[in-house]
């Protein structure tokens, strides 16, 4: 700890980074309480994509299966959906997952709060960093949608601050569990798919330009971590191979890459709505899509995948 840390008395400390959970959790449970009684409807905590979660959430309680309109889901990826089951189960969908989101971001609060120590051994930096966090308008609104956001950027924090650990006490223990945590928002948001070999490459280089210091990486604990990662994605793979032929972890970047980059890029030429060009492309419209692919009424949801790719 250094010495500005030292002189803060452990009693202040706590203080403070209770003051700041207070201020966040106030702030989460304002908003979503006071547009409920500004609306009097739960729709307010929905989105253009909640449904793309809700749906395959119902089928895993009703038939143990992850699918979505009778096909296998491959475009969401389960780690949400599972979470939406407790709400669902529950039969208070939007109130049970707002209040749990509502911890976890104030989880994410104090997560930064702990990593900031980490990195900047100042008890004043981190209490700053965790404030900005807690009144940061991004999170706050999206702790009361039932979107992926909240989760992700719990898990998020708890990989990169268990990353942190092991850099500071090199136990391979606190490098596999950053390795699960980060499989693991993977399977929230799919974008985190490549941060491993990300993190497993910056390893390699630091270990490589300290590899004479006794303090150094140790290389099997950077491979450990990598092929522990590549495993609990690769779950997933071998899933979707199996079930739609489709290989890929998630098809949702098919679908980006066709119906919003490319929509972008051809609404832009044709100088029509952003919106228009997708619906013409037919996105969310399997008919309209078909009457434009009359070859792909016969092929698997794996090819159709690979042609969008």
């Amino acid at each position: 700890m250094s010495k500005a840390s030292a002189e803060i008395p452990i009693g202040a400390e706590r203080l403070k980074i209770w003051c700041v959970l207070g201020v966040a959790l106030s702030i989460r449970v304002f908003v979503p309480v006071i547009g409920y009684l500004r609306t009097r409807s739960v729709v307010i905590f929905h989105s253009a994509d909640t449904n793309s979660y809700v749906l395959p959430a119902q089928e895993l309680i009703a038939n143990h299966r992850f699918f979505c309109q009778d096909a296998p889901e491959v475009i969401r990826t389960p780690g949400y959906p599972l979470f939406l089951t407790i709400g669902l189960l529950l039969g208070r969908l939007e109130l049970v997952t707002v209040l749990i989101q509502i911890v976890i971001s104030c989880f994410t609060v104090y997560m930064v709060y702990r990593t900031a120590l980490l990195i900047f051994k100042s008890e004043r930096t981190s209490i700053t960093a965790a404030a900005l966090y807690a009144i940061e308008p991004l999170s706050i609104l999206y702790t009361s949608q039932l979107l992926a956001e909240t989760l992700f950027a719990a898990l998020l924090m708890t990989g990169v601050y268990l990353l942190l650990v092991y850099l500071e006490r090199r136990r391979i223990q606190y490098l596999l569990a950053s390795a699960v945590v980060l499989a693991m928002s993977t399977y929230v948001r799919p974008i985190a798919y490549f941060l491993p070999v990300i993190i497993a490459a910056a390893l390699s280089i630091w270990g490589l330009a300290t590899v004479h210091d006794k303090n150094r990486v140790s290389f099997s604990h950077i491979a450990a971590f990598l092929s522990l990662s590549m495993v609990l994605t690769g779950v997933w793979q071998i899933r979707n191979k199996a079930e739609t032929g489709y290989a890929g972890f998630s098809g949702i970047s098919s679908i980006y890459k066709s119906f919003y980059l490319a929509a972008s890029i051809l609404a832009t030429q044709q100088h029509v709505p952003f919106v228009v060009m997708q619906h013409r492309l037919g996105y969310l419209d399997d008919e309209l899509y078909l009457q434009q692919h009359p070859e792909q009424k016969k092929w698997t949801q794996g090819q159709r995948l690979d042609y969008l790719d």
